[in-house]
């Protein structure tokens, strides 16, 4: 029997992760260009204006909307129609 299966890539990927590792991932990523590529990549300006406040809201809008990462699903709101 056949198994349909799909992937998807986002730069938005981050934000289904737990948002205290974003940093941790960010630097993994980096290290991982500057293997491939020889140089390391230029730090994204905006990351350093981000707040954790900021990054729970958008890591709960994002789990909010029931995204899954790593066949997990999020859990979605209750919501009444």
């Amino acid at each position: 029997m056949a198994k349909l299966v799909a992937a998807m890539a986002s730069s938005h990927a981050f934000t289904l992760l737990d948002p205290e590792k974003w940093d941790e991932v960010r630097e993994r990523n980096r290290a991982g260009y500057k293997r491939r590529y020889g140089v390391e990549p230029p730090v994204q300006p905006k990351v350093a204006e981000e707040s954790p406040e900021e990054n729970r809201v958008r890591h709960a809008n994002a789990s909010s909307q029931g995204l899954t990462i790593c066949g997990k699903s999020s859990p979605k709101k209750n919501s009444t129609p």
